[in-house]
């Protein structure tokens, strides 16, 4: 089976993402409701544990519209689509391209702490770590690139544990992207506030 052939696969069971993103956006709304109504701490609670259940839940939404709910027994992407949907609880987001030319990639993009964990080159992550810190006492947000490249078109070798390849000291640190997050000119009453009753946030 080509790369091509399993992601046709993938876009068919899953509507293209539809569904996914469906329970994506009822679990961010149902968090959003209890940080209004309820609490932050709730809300924190909603969107952990809806998180965790967004794959399930896309699942039995599935198979209530009448559609196949998996992927075949067997096939090399099934394994990668739980690994997009757990990806916001692990700490990052995996994505493989196929580049064009028989090969493709596997990318990590996500937080500095998840993504270095994962970086063959021990003393590269350890320096990017300290860059990390770096850019943390600019006040700048930081987020981490690595990659690997997979051989082959097929779901031979490397393929076959492409999945599980993210949890391993094997991709290569591709860089850091630090992003300037300042506050909102409309929150200055409320920063001053903060500080008055010696509020850390």
């Amino acid at each position: 089976m080509s790369i091509a052939e399993a992601q046709r696969d993938v876009r068919g069971v899953y509507a293209g993402g539809f569904f996914g993103q469906l329970i994506s956006g009822v679990v961010w709304l149902a968090s959003a409701a209890m940080a209004t109504w309820v609490s932050p701490l709730a809300a924190v609670a909603t969107l952990i544990l809806g998180g965790v259940l967004i794959f399930p839940l896309t699942t039995l939404v599935i198979r209530v519209a009448g559609r196949p709910a998996s992927l075949p027994r067997g096939h090399p992407m099934a394994a990668l689509a739980m690994q997009v949907a757990t990806a916001v609880p692990i700490g990052f987001v995996v994505v493989v391209v196929a580049d064009g030319e028989g090969s493709a990639v596997l990318h990590v993009l996500g937080a500095p702490e998840a993504v270095l964990g994962v970086v063959a080159d021990r003393t590269a992550a350890a320096a990017a770590a300290e860059r990390v810190e770096a850019f943390a006492r600019d006040g700048l947000r930081v987020v981490a690139v690595a990659s690997r490249r997979l051989d082959g078109d097929r779901f031979e070798g490397d393929w076959a544990t492409a999945p599980t390849a993210v949890m391993e000291e094997c991709l290569e640190l591709r860089g850091l992207i630090a992003l300037e997050d300042p506050p909102r000119d409309d929150v200055d009453g409320a920063i001053a506030g903060c500080e008055r009753a010696a509020s850390v946030w």
